[in-house]
């Protein structure tokens, strides 16, 4: 289940993601995960509004755990991180190299990453500026030696005119 909870500043700045979502008719913790598709490429690809990214497994031996390769491609989820923040303002942005994988839980042939990930609301003024540190929760299956991410990114912010 991936969930955006907002820790330190939740200012009106942030509010506009809930309500965002409640004008779309989804919750704030919902869930949107895509069933897999069949065979997918070998890196991330974008179909409008869904992300797939592969991860190959690598021989445990040599020290890599789940949540290191998950962390090394952390950029291929940069979408839906950055529609999980986005509310319409330019000023919002999401961090580099802030991705850290919480836990790892593999059941069987499937699997969820608690992950988190920080934001960056430029004002303008130093008393303003502000990071945030969000939460969701990343599921995937495991398909020929591959984590396999398939990921409905939530509805894009559309200005209401």
């Amino acid at each position: 289940m991936r969930r955006v909870k907002l820790k330190g500043d939740q200012s009106d700045r942030h509010c506009c993601i809930a309500s965002q979502l409640a004008n779309k008719g989804i919750e704030r913790d919902a869930l949107t995960r895509a069933p897999h598709a069949g065979s997918l490429g070998s890196e991330a690809t974008r179909m409008n509004d869904r992300i797939k990214v592969e991860i190959p497994i690598v021989d445990s031996d040599l020290g890599v755990t789940k949540a290191d390769l998950i962390a090394n491609h952390a950029r291929e989820f940069y979408p839906l991180f950055e529609r999980l923040i986005n509310c319409g303002d330019a000023r919002i942005t999401v961090l580099d190299d802030s991705l850290t994988v919480v836990d790892v839980d593999v059941s069987g042939l499937s699997g969820c990453a608690s992950v988190t990930f920080g934001s960056d609301f430029y004002a303008g003024c130093k008393d303003m500026n502000s990071i945030d540190e969000h939460e969701t929760t990343l599921e995937f299956e495991i398909i020929d030696d591959k984590m396999v991410f398939d990921i409905v990114l939530p509805p894009a912010w559309i200005p209401e005119c």
